[in-house]
């Protein structure tokens, strides 16, 4: 509520209890006018399908959190974060930013028809980066310029890691694409309830 913007308005609901998952798609949160907005269904593996999101947002225990956002954003989709989420940095401003440790290639593992030139692109590529392509020579290494456009992308960095038992994280991020503030400057309360309409908690600034 301290912000002038629906996207400035965030509320964090965190897990933490230490033995249960607790799903809270459906919850409400209501603010001290009354108002009532429920966190919505999501994609877990976000960007891989277009269909409607409806993975229910499940917080793991000892620390899973939501972050809800009043506001819209422009990426329009609901996630949890994973291994890869880091890429979506490259294009879109996130309130807490994403964590950008995306799984790196080993120059061990890498196959024996990289070049050397090729090598140096891969390190001096930043983690969850797209490579800068201009710096490939030459400009016809076909197998430099195949292995960074497959392996080198969310899309590609998802394939590679999916099945790690780590790949996907605590964090879930949703806007609930209000136009207007929800919440007051001062003297709000905001009270979170389940899907029956039972008060689970609440915060008061």
């Amino acid at each position: 509520g301290y912000g002038d913007k629906p996207e400035k308005e965030i509320i964090y609901i965190e897990n933490l209890g230490q033995e249960e998952k607790i799903n809270v798609t459906g919850f409400t949160l209501e603010s001290i006018r009354g108002t009532r907005l429920a966190i919505p269904a999501a994609y877990a593996i976000p960007d891989l399908y277009s269909g409607r999101a409806d993975d229910p947002v499940v917080l793991k225990p000892g620390g899973g959190k939501v972050v809800v956002t009043i506001g819209k954003h422009p990426k329009n989709t609901d996630f949890q974060t994973n291994l890869c989420t880091g890429y979506f940095n490259e294009s879109y401003k996130f309130e807490p930013a994403l964590s950008n440790r995306c799984p790196r290639t080993k120059t061990s593992e890498l196959p024996l028809n990289i070049s050397d030139r090729c090598i140096d692109v891969i390190n001096s590529t930043p983690s969850c980066r797209l490579p800068d392509y201009s710096q490939i020579f030459p400009i016809n290494d076909e197998d430099c310029r195949s292995f960074l456009t497959k392996h080198f992308n969310y899309a590609g960095c998802v394939a590679d890691n999916r099945n790690r038992t780590d790949f996907l994280g605590n964090d879930w991020y949703v806007w609930l694409g209000r136009p207007e503030e929800i919440l007051r400057d001062n003297r709000e309360t905001i009270i979170l309830r389940d899907r029956e309409g039972r008060e689970v908690d609440r915060y008061s600034y």
